[in-house]
């Protein structure tokens, strides 16, 4: 099962418009003569897609413990989220010529209204367009979101996330710790307009006791754990962050506050390692759902940093420290449920010299839905398309 979310617009409408074309141009085709036979050009065009449809139709001995979770395969579900989306990057220099000795960069975000489905194949979540401004909105400068993209797969035995991010224009969320109670410009935070992130991330998990435990029945609502039981899992990680400011990492007022952080321009980092964690679900009276879910990583990092003057200093393999912790509850009542989950990753670079990072992803959803029989509706949607 794939949760996939994209927060640009453009993409979304090209995607609809050539689902649509499809459609109707398959639609026109059937209906000009549906006695003809097909020719053998369009027979090799639908046959993967007609082995990809039997396979799903297929009917199969669940591969799970039916006693311990539900499948919904034959049901789409449609709910209303709210979506919140969150980036914290922490520079810190050890040296630094002040008692503060770290910089936290955040983007403006707000509160997004999203419009989720989700069938036997995939979790699709739309943006309506709709956002709830955070307090201070107006003072924390403008961040424009090029593009936002998030990919997560819950298979019966893997789990994958993938995001990738390129934004612009942050402000300094510790303005306060050299400020005080003074604000700069009549703001209360010092803005970096300028600063630009681009970040990628994946990592994927074997869920050790997969014919028990359903994280699709805690983060994609297409089963339902009907018994509490855990899991132990397993996996492997790979992050790439690139942060580009061509003013310098240090806001200007404070330059003389900092060494390495005023004269670098970019901070490249990549790593890759390994992941070991937990997840459990706790089910209370048949109904409400709790899940709980801590994945430890630990990696080596390689870092680059490009000065002013454009000259590049490589620094020395490190250890990376990188968590993941998911939380969800549901309470289910069939056709209706409602609920709350949060991802959060937080990713550590260990100090070898003077400089360490600390970059933390965080995503939560508040939601409340509908359960559809779609099986009749998909049938005859694939019958017209000549795929069943």
């Amino acid at each position: 099962m794939n949760s996939f979310s994209v927060f640009k617009t453009p993409i979304s409408k090209l995607v609809c418009c050539f689902s649509i074309l499809l459609f109707f141009s398959t639609k026109s085709n059937a209906s000009v003569d549906s006695t003809k036979k097909e020719s053998a050009f369009l027979q090799f065009l639908l046959k993967p897609h007609r082995k990809f449809v039997q396979y799903i139709y297929k009917a199969n001995t669940p591969y799970y413990d039916t006693s311990f979770y539900q499948s919904l395969k034959h049901f789409t579900t449609i709910s209303l989220p709210l979506i919140y989306k969150s980036q914290d990057i922490r520079l810190e220099e050890s040296n630094a010529n002040s008692p503060i000795k770290k910089l936290t960069y955040k983007p403006n975000d707000n509160y997004i209204i999203g419009l989720m489905f989700s069938n036997r194949i995939a979790t699709f979540v739309l943006n309506t367009g709709i956002t709830i401004k955070q307090p201070g909105f107006n003072e924390k400068g403008n961040t424009k979101k090029h593009l936002d993209f998030n990919f997560n797969f819950y298979g019966k035995r893997l789990i994958t996330d993938t995001y990738y991010k390129n934004y612009e224009g942050f402000y300094l969320k510790n303005t306060n710790d050299f400020t005080g109670n003074s604000p700069i410009d009549n703001t209360p935070y010092l803005l970096k307009p300028a600063m630009r992130l681009n970040a990628f991330g994946l990592s994927s998990s074997y869920i050790f006791n997969y014919k028990k435990f359903s994280y699709r029945g805690s983060f994609t609502f297409t089963e339902i754990q009907k018994k509490s039981c855990g899991t132990g899992i397993l996996g492997v990680f790979y992050t790439y962050l690139d942060l580009l400011d061509s003013t310098g990492m240090a806001p200007v007022q404070f330059k003389s506050y900092f060494n390495e952080l005023s004269q670098s321009k970019r901070i490249t980092f990549q790593t890759a390692g390994i992941n070991l964690g937990y997840a459990h679900t706790f089910v209370i009276r048949k109904k409400l759902s709790i899940t709980g879910s801590i994945i430890n990583g630990l990696g080596i990092d390689f870092t680059q940093q490009q000065l002013l003057s454009s000259i590049s200093v490589q620094q020395k393999a490190a250890l990376i420290d990188k968590l993941n912790l998911r939380f969800s509850t549901r309470y289910d009542a069939g056709k209706f449920f409602f609920g709350f989950f949060y991802i959060y990753e937080n990713l550590i670079k260990k100090a070898n010299t003077n400089l360490s990072i600390t970059y933390s992803n965080t995503k939560m959803l508040v939601f409340a839905g509908i359960r559809l029989n779609s099986e009749k509706a998909e049938r005859r949607f694939l019958k017209r398309m000549r795929l069943l």
